[in-house]
């Protein structure tokens, strides 16, 4: 009875076998929202051929479960966007405009003409008078009487000229004559009734070069400053009608210096001192100075 049992078990094993070969089975496919996944149909199974055997209910096939969908993972928040800056606008400079072609030829532009100086060149003359004398000068031995000079009166004439640089710096070269004297009397007892009066004194003719720098004071006066360079030509001492030449140094050299009024660009009225510093004669002791008013005509 066992027996027969297993064999109708056999059979219904292969039987079963057999309609489950013949039957495809298809997966429906499962949509998956996110991703959607496809699940392949299995192959089919093909099961070797076994003898016919009664026919055996088939068992019930179990429907296919669909598997759940897996959770979408959250979204990450975007950050807020950065705002815009603007660039800051450049200043650019305009392009400069390009001119028509023109059908006349290029002309050369003129020159400017140029600004006048205001560099001035005056001449003139200078004629002066005032007084001299010849400091230090030894006294002059005449028998019982040794005499000292006194101041005498000098006379000067010159050329004038002015390199006027602006309103206020100029430049005054001159050239000119001087006559320096000195004098003095002594009287000579003859007999209780009258004395004779004598005169003795120096006389000195010399030639001038002064370079002095002038400034002008609101155009209305003046100083002026520099050294002076001269050239003794020819001296002489005298007692009445008596002459006497002594050994000249004819290089003459000192400062000179004075302040005046400006009548106007052309006309000058001054008062100038000079002072040598070198003696005018050998062994005489005697420097040479003199003071004297001056008026200055600027001729051209």
């Amino acid at each position: 009875m066992k027996s027969q049992f297993k064999i109708y078990a056999a059979m219904a094993a292969i039987a079963a076998g057999a309609v489950f070969a013949q039957v495809k089975v298809t997966a429906p496919s499962v949509q998956v929202t996110a991703p959607a996944v496809a699940t392949p149909a299995p192959s089919p199974v093909a099961a070797p051929a076994a003898p016919a055997a009664p026919a055996v209910p088939a068992a019930p096939v179990p429907e296919p479960v669909a598997a759940p969908a897996a959770p979408m993972p959250p979204v990450a928040p975007m950050p807020p966007a950065a705002p815009a800056v603007a660039a800051p606008a450049v200043a650019t400079e305009p392009a400069a405009p390009v001119p028509p072609e023109s059908k006349w030829p290029e002309i050369a532009p003129v020159p400017a003409p140029k600004e006048p100086s205001n560099i001035k060149f005056l001449l003139g003359v200078r004629p002066a008078m005032g007084v001299s004398m010849f400091r230090g000068h030894k006294a002059f031995d005449f028998g019982l009487w040794k005499l000292r000079t006194k101041p005498a009166l000098s006379f000067g004439f010159g050329i004038a000229s002015e390199i006027q640089f602006n309103s206020v710096i100029g430049l005054a070269p001159e050239l000119q004559y001087t006559l320096y004297r000195a004098n003095n009397e002594f009287a000579v007892e003859t007999n209780a009734d009258f004395n004779d009066l004598n005169e003795a004194g120096i006389t000195l003719h010399a030639v001038e070069l002064p370079i002095l720098l002038r400034f002008s004071i609101k155009d209305a006066a003046y100083i002026e400053l520099g050294p002076q360079v001269g050239y003794n030509a020819r001296a002489v001492i005298y007692k009445n009608s008596e002459l006497k030449k002594p050994e000249l140094n004819h290089l003459a050299f000192g400062p000179s210096a004075g302040f005046g009024i400006k009548f106007s660009d052309s006309a000058l009225l001054g008062l100038r001192g000079h002072f040598g510093l070198f003696e005018y004669a050998k062994n005489s002791k005697g420097y040479p100075w003199v003071v004297q008013i001056s008026a200055t005509q600027f001729l051209f």
